[in-house]
């Protein structure tokens, strides 16, 4: 393990702080987010989590198999739950539950704000 821990973990954060200020500054100008947008913003952060899961299969083993990285996109929720727990063994769970908390942050943040703002339950993003 690196000096920093979790340090690859960074450009995922990043991410999904800038995904979370841009969900809650259209909730604050009174604008949904566009499909499109939301589309974007999913599909950035799976390109970021296959990214982490190859990296930190590099870094701790070495080299893996050649497709490794289209294994777990193609297979890509159930992959990143498996390389948790083989990686980790029972600490992946917590490394899993850090993944999914950085998927659902940015729509909790955006719910809570539409509460206090609208004072009503937020519109569901998908229907």
């Amino acid at each position: 393990m690196s000096r920093l821990g979790h340090s690859t973990l960074v450009p995922l954060t990043v991410w999904t702080v800038g995904f979370t200020t841009f969900l809650c500054c259209s909730i604050a100008a009174g604008v949904t987010a566009s499909d499109a947008a939301m589309q974007l913003g999913l599909t950035v952060w799976g390109l970021l989590v296959v990214l982490w899961v190859s990296y930190d299969a590099r870094r701790a083993t070495g080299t893996p198999c050649f497709d490794f990285a289209f294994l777990v996109a193609a297979f890509f929720p159930v992959s990143v739950a498996w390389y948790c727990f083989r990686s980790r063994r029972w600490r992946g769970a917590f490394t899993f539950g850090k993944l999914l908390f950085l998927f659902i942050l940015p729509y909790l943040a955006a719910s809570v704000l539409w509460m206090i703002l609208y004072g009503q339950e937020a519109p569901v993003p998908f229907e």
